[in-house]
């Protein structure tokens, strides 16, 4: 997104790309909500792109404003093991007693004439014990887990996004725009704002838990006290947000949202509402910032965008990635004269992921299986080649001594990177 002044028609220019997979009936359907005359009493003008059962569009454009988002990924889910009562399954420990849980029926539908399944879902203040029940190995269902985990979850909350949604179709400013995700409160997004007053803006809305210091989210904690609970959520005010940056334009990818440096800033700003042994984080898992990184060299590349520069960016392939790893694969020195060639070969290429493009193909399948046969045998991964083990490996390969390139099956061997190279070649996926 580029603000006016960037833009050769002197408006903002927003694009919008939140993927998903490809599924028949698509996840998106296009809508439109139209009041003749628009009136106080009836007043959509709107379209754009929203989910099935949902009133109202959630990325467009009305008259005024225009917006759009990407999946921000916060870490809104945290796990607590429960004890429940050896002598009653439905109670658990809570502060030194037992507490009540609640239990809510589910039927499991199948297809093809097959029986449903009626299970008892145990709830606790926490959350639903989601362990429970394991398959037996001749399909019938076993009972209550031994072991139980509670999953608190900031979407099991009452929620106010519909409202959110119908307001944000009326927003006509950037006031009216944030006021409407006060209410977005879960599934939090990464919102881009333009403006026919040639303003852009981000907003990032929803539940951030602020969690007791030492609990990180990463681990299971006890749920058999207080002493995890989270103590409330992030301030509105205090979530990321920015309007007509100095730079002229915003680019969201799912990349990180801010450096470490903002949870100290909340830690200091609201250390008096929630007490200063409180943890802040958004999250751990983000993606690996090489498309955020595109987006924004394309935007930098020229003073003016319109919107043949918009469609370039939106349907460029670059893969960074392949590009920064390079020189290190380049400066590697094979016994296999025909790998050395191979390796010329794929690298003499634009590392943009053309479906036409042989080196694009082969640079893929490498990489998997480098990825593979890095960690493999300490991991044991069901998948190869995603974005944190794209960051992992640029890393690593600046570090040839690092113990991750040593092959743990190997005991009387300790391998390079140039071995491992070597080896992905051979190696089946």
């Amino acid at each position: 997104m580029v603000a006016g002044r960037k833009s050769a028609s002197g408006q903002p220019l927003l694009a919008n790309d939140p993927h998903l997979g490809i599924q028949m009936p698509s996840i998106w359907y296009e809508i439109g909500l139209h009041c003749q005359p628009v009136s106080v009493e009836c007043p959509y003008d709107v379209r754009g792109l929203t989910f099935a059962t949902v009133p109202g569009i959630v990325i467009g454009h009305n008259a005024k404003i225009a917006w759009g988002v990407t999946n921000v990924g916060w870490d809104t889910q945290d796990l607590y093991t429960i004890k429940a009562n050896p002598e009653n399954p439905l109670q658990y420990e809570w502060n030194g007693t037992w507490r009540d849980m609640t239990v809510r029926p589910e039927e499991i539908r199948f297809g093809d004439g097959e029986p449903s399944i009626m299970l008892d879902v145990r709830v606790t203040h926490l959350g639903p014990i989601i362990n429970d029940y394991t398959l037996n190995d001749d399909g019938t269902v076993g009972g209550y887990s031994d072991e139980p985990l509670a999953l608190r979850w900031t979407s099991y909350e009452q929620s106010t996004m519909m409202t959110a949604i119908m307001k944000l179709n009326q927003a006509a400013n950037w006031d009216d725009f944030r006021a409407a995700l006060r209410s977005w409160d879960t599934a939090a997004q990464n919102f881009i704002y333009a403006d026919l007053e040639g303003n852009i803006g981000y907003q990032t809305p929803g539940r951030v838990p602020v969690r007791t210091a030492g609990h990180t989210g990463l681990l299971p904690v006890d749920g058999s006290s207080d002493a995890y609970e989270w103590k409330g959520y992030v301030p509105f005010e205090n979530l990321p947000s920015v309007f007509n940056p100095e730079r002229g334009y915003i680019a969201t990818a799912n990349q990180a949202l801010v450096p470490q440096e903002y949870y100290g800033q909340l830690a200091n700003t609201l250390g008096e509402e929630f007490g200063a042994d409180s943890h802040y984080t958004f999250g751990y898992y983000w993606a690996y910032g090489d498309r955020g990184q595109r987006i924004v060299e394309m935007l930098e590349a020229s003073d003016t965008h319109d919107f043949e520069s918009f469609r370039a960016i939106q349907g460029d392939n670059k893969l960074i990635f392949a590009e920064e790893i390079a020189p290190d694969l380049q400066a590697m020195t094979f016994e296999d004269a025909s790998l050395t060639e191979i390796r010329d070969w794929m690298l003499a290429w634009d590392y943009q992921l053309h479906m036409d493009s042989p080196q694009a193909a082969l640079f893929v399948a490498f990489w998997q299986r480098l990825a593979q046969a890095v960690y493999d045998d300490q991991t044991g991964f069901e998948n190869y080649g995603s974005g944190s083990q794209m960051w992992s490996m640029v890393n690593l390969l600046q570090e040839p001594d690092n113990a991750w390139w040593d092959d743990t099956t190997t005991a009387d061997v300790t391998e390079t990177p140039t071995q491992l190279v070597e080896r992905a070649r051979a190696r089946r996926l």
